[in-house]
């Protein structure tokens, strides 16, 4: 099903040899997460605890067990720690201390290999301009150039992901067409399946699982399964993974079993954790602002997908979608990026479709098209508001860079409106788009999130500390109502998370060069603790600004002893 209907230049992309197109979308792919990388400051939650860990492993020299300072951390298997770990040293060693870029380095290099993958099904199944059209709407959309710059798993497990369903598109067709299928497809098939068991469990297994099981109903045969060789795939697998599991398994005691599988795992399904709870629709309704610039083509191709199920590449990516998105809606617990694997599946339907010229000149626009073109419109006005309101009203200032974003996702909401419109055209606007893309990308990455400063309360303690360093070259941080995982990242491991009482017994015996950063839910209890104690306190600074993570405004008084 080959793709005639898109711009010029991406036809004239496509008659590229592979080497040059695969550099060209490596190139687009850095244009598009570069900016911001570097000067992003550690975000809460989950990127600071990652990477707090994974330096935790390289201090302790100790790479089966996951820790966050104390406190095990067996949510997660150790895939992403290794490849953080890893990266960190590697830049450690060019002079490159406890940057949170250098913990970042995994994400990035993850999504780009998703979207080459992404390319590779999309030349596979429908054709070198399909393939391009896929990897260009996946690389631009909005949740992949987030997770890119996130030192956390799900970039990298996309990418194994991808690999895998690559692997699993290459077997499906030659079992299809008889063709005899070769053993070293089965292996890397297990072998990425391995590898995204030990960057986030069970995952990618739901995922390329998930599609063998629809397509094996679908096609009522099991001649799929079967030429995926499972007795050696599984072995191999195995091989892969088992030697960390059972060491973890030793070290732990049998705890990283129970609170990896009994808890986070299974206690995502039957219960909303970290106030994550969401009906079913959650992802439906999430979709038109995560997917954004290209949830419009989405909500335009579901007939044509489903008027050409029975074609096998298309059969292909429906599975894929099936595989786990229903079971997400399902499951109790819900954050945005959790059916991310399944949106290459959506890019390559969506370029499937717009190279079929006559759907796209055929249909008439009815209540879904403008119900389509409505939700992208309002998907597009929530990241306006996130980007462009929400900024000024927390720091009181309009920055060039809100204004940069909003012209960004104003331009694509004009685009949105002329494909309702002009549906013929719409292949044409996928280029406009992907510069829509990276407008909002560089200003909300480079300027607008790094320049609000209410929302980096960590990085400003951390700033009063780092004032007195000079006089201070060993400081100690104790910290009281405020937790967040970032200020343990940036302030070192030693950051001591504690009560009001013992903040000021541990003030009260050590030198001056010990801080403590204390809430204002705390503060007048600390203060009369260290009065009646005696202590003389010195105020040395104070945050006010929003924390994000808890959705609430923050007040932080940061003091040293006199």
């Amino acid at each position: 099903m080959a793709s005639k209907n898109h711009s010029s230049l991406l036809g004239a992309l496509a008659e590229f040899k592979r080497g040059r197109l695969a550099a060209i979308l490596i190139l687009v792919c850095l244009a598009l997460y570069l900016p911001g990388f570097f000067s992003l400051p550690p975000v809460d939650r989950d990127e600071s605890r990652f990477a707090q860990a994974s330096k935790q492993m390289l201090e302790s020299e100790d790479f089966i067990d996951i820790r966050f300072q104390d406190t095990p951390r067996y949510k997660k298997p150790v895939g992403i720690y290794w490849l953080q770990a890893a990266s960190a040293a590697l830049l450690e060693n060019l002079g490159f201390d406890d940057k949170i870029w250098s913990y970042r380095l995994p994400s990035l290099f993850g999504m780009v290999c998703a979207v080459i993958f992404t390319w590779l099904i999309g030349t596979r199944l429908f054709g070198a301009q399909a393939g391009i059209v896929a990897a260009l709407m996946l690389a631009g959309s909005l949740i992949a150039g987030y997770e890119a710059r996130q030192a956390k798993t799900d970039a990298v497990l996309l990418a194994a992901v991808v690999a895998a369903q690559y692997l699993l598109a290459k077997i499906y067709l030659n079992w299809l067409s008889g063709v005899r299928i070769a053993p070293v497809l089965s292996y890397f098939f297990w072998v990425a399946i391995a590898f995204g068991v030990l960057v986030k469990g069970p995952i990618i297994v739901l995922v390329s699982g998930g599609t063998v099981i629809v397509l094996m109903i679908w096609n009522r045969s099991w001649g799929l399964f079967r030429s995926l060789r499972p007795a050696t795939g599984i072995l191999l697998a195995s091989v892969i993974t088992l030697p960390w599991f059972l060491a973890v398994a030793s070290s732990s005691g049998g705890e990283f079993f129970e609170e990896a599988v009994g808890k986070d795992l299974l206690g995502k399904v039957f219960k909303g954790q970290e106030t994550h709870g969401a009906p079913p629709g959650y992802y439906l309704a999430a979709f038109w602002f995560t997917f954004w610039p290209w949830a419009v083509f989405a909500g335009l191709s579901v007939r044509w997908a489903w008027r050409n199920r029975a074609d096998a590449t298309v059969r292909f990516c429906i599975a894929w979608l099936l595989s786990v998105w229903p079971l997400f809606e399902i499951f109790a617990t819900k954050l945005p990026h959790y059916v991310m694997p399944t949106y290459p599946s959506i890019a390559l339907l969506i370029a499937a479709s717009l190279g079929d010229r006559s759907y796209w000149t055929s249909w008439t626009k009815g209540i879904w098209e403008w119900i389509v073109v409505a939700l992208s419109v309002l998907g597009a006005t929530g990241l306006i508001a996130l980007l462009a309101i929400a900024p000024a009203i927390l720091d009181g200032r309009f920055s060039i860079g809100s204004a940069v974003a909003g012209v960004g996702i104003a331009f694509s909401i004009i685009q949105f409106i002329r494909i309702a419109y002009r549906p013929a055209q719409a292949a044409k606007a996928i280029i406009p788009l992907i510069a829509a893309s990276f407008a909002v990308f560089s200003s909300a990455y480079a300027v607008i999130l790094p320049g609000t400063d209410s929302i980096w309360l960590s990085v400003r303690v951390t700033e009063i500390i780092d004032e007195r360093r000079n006089t201070c070259p060993e400081t100690n941080l104790l910290t009281v109502g405020y937790d967040e995982p970032s200020l343990v990242f940036l302030n070192g491991t030693d950051t001591k998370i504690t009560g009001a009482r013992e903040a000021a017994e541990i003030l009260a015996g050590r030198e001056n060069c010990t801080f403590v950063a204390v809430s204002e839910n705390f503060l007048e209890e600390f203060k009369t603790i260290a009065k009646s104690s005696g202590l003389g306190l010195q105020v040395v600074g104070e945050v006010n600004g929003f924390n994000y993570s808890s959705g609430r405004m923050v007040a932080i008084s940061v003091f040293a002893s006199k």
